[in-house]
This record gives C-alpha cells, structure tokens and sequence, in this order.
C-alpha cells in the first residue's frame, strides 16, 4: 500500500504533538527516526523547534527537506542548533547542502532505503520498494539535505 501524504494544513497540529512527545519520556516511541531540531530564526531571532525525521551516518545525523519549506534557510548560516535527539539534548553545527547533487543523491537514496514511506514527500514514486531513479534524480531540484555535525563541550 503507497504511503499517504498529510496535507500541509495539518503539519502545524501534528508538529506539536510530536514536539511534546519527544519530550517526554514516551520519546522512545519515535526517536529512533524522530528528532526536534531548536534554532534561532534567521529574522525574528526567536527560538524556534521543529520536529524532523533522520538518519544516522556514525555521529552525523542527517535531515532532508524541500526548499519550499522553511527551517532549513534558518541553519544555512547558524553556527550552532541544538538536537533533542532520543531523549537528549546534543549541540551541533548544522551544514546545509542543496545544488550539490554528488552529494545529495547518496543521502536522498540512503533516506529511502532507511524510510521509504518519506518517497511521497519528495515526490518521488518507488517500483518493488525501490526509488524510480529519474523521479529521485528530479527531486534533487527541490531537495535540501542537512547534516548535523556533533559540536564538543
């Protein structure tokens, strides 16, 4: 069965129910893909948390997203983010990464192998379980990836 995309509308109320539950320690039930990056908006300079989807590449975590949404311009230039990840809070320097697609295509392709159902959020349909390669290769147009390199101290 195809995975179903939730319309946009509802991202708002399901973004705080997963920000409070990861929260909590009931976090165990979705941190294992599920974390809540903290931020400062690039304007208002107001702290800000979005919950995200990741995978890890050893002490790397890595997020994607589409460069329609928002959070990601906030981390291009931001020296530091904090990651409540699996219960705990771990500071990170983000890297953002798009129009690079040497880079981007391997993550994008580990993403699906690891979450294939995150396929519909970049628009992009799977054959036997498996990423269609042009639609994946189109999707490099719009997909952002973000690297979260673990800061000492």
């Amino acid at each position: 069965m195809p995975a179903i995309k939730i319309p946009e509308w509802a991202f708002p109320f399901i973004n705080a129910i997963v920000k409070r539950l990861l929260a909590t320690p009931l976090h165990a039930m979705m941190s294992d893909s599920m974390m809540v990056m903290r931020y400062r908006g690039r304007r208002s300079g107001r702290e800000l948390a979005t919950p995200v989807r990741y995978i890890r590449d050893g002490d790397t975590i890595i997020a994607s997203t589409s460069t329609s949404t928002n959070w990601w311009r906030n981390l291009q230039e931001a020296e530091a983010a904090e990651l409540l990840l699996a219960g705990e809070s771990v500071r990170v320097r983000p890297e953002v990464i798009h129009s690079n697609d040497q880079v981007v295509l391997p993550i994008l392709q580990a993403i699906l192998a690891e979450h294939p159902d995150d396929a519909v959020y970049m628009d992009v349909g799977l054959k036997d379980g498996k990423p269609i390669q042009q639609e994946l290769l189109d999707a490099l147009a719009w997909m952002v990836v973000v690297k979260f390199h673990p800061l000492s101290g």
